[in-house]
């Protein structure tokens, strides 16, 4: 699609409107992670014997979690571990 010249993707309108879309998907990324005990549970428990008991979403969401802050943060096991359980005690994701 062409407008005045532009391809759709170059004009301030289409810009907006991603920027928009991708604000609401990371707004609202947390939510079903926040308010679930079973998933604060498995932090805890990640690496432990009690951590395979919980269902496979949840042990690939933490799994995902865990290795994402170490590998891209640098936090140790132990330190990303206590991380998300800070955020999430502190419900620090619904202030920022």
């Amino acid at each position: 699609m062409q407008i005045q010249g532009k391809d759709i993707t170059d004009t301030e309108l289409y810009k907006s409107l991603v920027d928009k879309y991708n604000y609401k998907l990371k707004e609202n990324a947390l939510d079903p992670f926040i308010n679930n005990d079973n998933f604060r549970n498995a932090i805890k428990e990640f690496k432990t014997k009690e951590f395979s008991t919980y269902d496979t979403k949840i042990q690939e969401d933490v799994t995902y979690l865990i290795n994402n802050l170490q590998n891209k943060y640098g936090y140790t096991e132990s330190g990303a571990k206590q991380v998300c359980l800070y955020t999430i005690d502190k419900d620090l994701a619904k202030k920022f």
